[in-house]
Order: C-alpha cells, then sequence, then structure tokens
C-alpha cells in the first residue's frame, strides 16, 4: 500500500500578491484617464483606500529607497511599492513588480 502525500498549496509569493491586487483579473485595476499612458491608472478615492488597506496586510518593510520622494515598501523578493502625493494627482502609489506588473505602474486617485 502506497502512501499518497498530499502537497500543501505554496503561499503566494510577494509579486503574486501584488498582481492579485493590481490586475486581478489579469487587466490592470481602474483606468487609463484622458492622455495617461496604460501603466498610470486612476481610482476612486474609496478603491485607493481600499487599497492601501490590502497593501498594509501584506507584511513589506519600510525601507529607505534614495531618490524616492515618499514612503517605499519593499519585500524580500526585491519587488514592492511606494506611496506618495503628487502636486497633481494626489495619493499616488508606484509598484515596482517587474516581470508581473508594467514596469512603470503607477495608481492615483481621480474623482
Amino acid at each position: 500500500m502506497r502512501s499518497r502525500i498530499q502537497k500543501t498549496p505554496s503561499a503566494p509569493t510577494e509579486r503574486e500578491i501584488l498582481k492579485d491586487i493590481f490586475a486581478p483579473d489579469g487587466g490592470l485595476i481602474g483606468d487609463a484617464v484622458g492622455g495617461a499612458t496604460d501603466e498610470v491608472r486612476t481610482v476612486s478615492p474609496d478603491d485607493l483606500q481600499h487599497i492601501l488597506d490590502k497593501l498594509d496586510e501584506t507584511g513589506a518593510s519600510v525601507v529607505d529607497k534614495p531618490g524616492y520622494d515618499g514612503i517605499w515598501h519593499e519585500y524580500p523578493d526585491g519587488s514592492g511599492y511606494g506611496v506618495r502625493v503628487s502636486p497633481d494627482s494626489g495619493t499616488t502609489i508606484d509598484i515596482d513588480a517587474k516581470p508581473d506588473l508594467p514596469k512603470g505602474l503607477k495608481v492615483h486617485e481621480g474623482e
């Protein structure tokens, strides 16, 4: 009689967590508004707060990122995100989770 070893599902990687937040169904959240490129997304203030709440639960460490004008959060695999206030766009989240998400991805609040 052979014993069957059940594989336990592995925990998602940090990049997968970010992908689940910013591209839950394969497409990026929010909209590219006006002349914005596809990697610049606009969401409602409520949606932005919901995203920030989800990100707070992920356990990223706050690190110093020279040249970044905000608070940068980083995961052990090197992926991460930053939160800053843009004079033109308000609260903005910059995401670095290449190759799972587009380079230069940012999400900010709109009306």
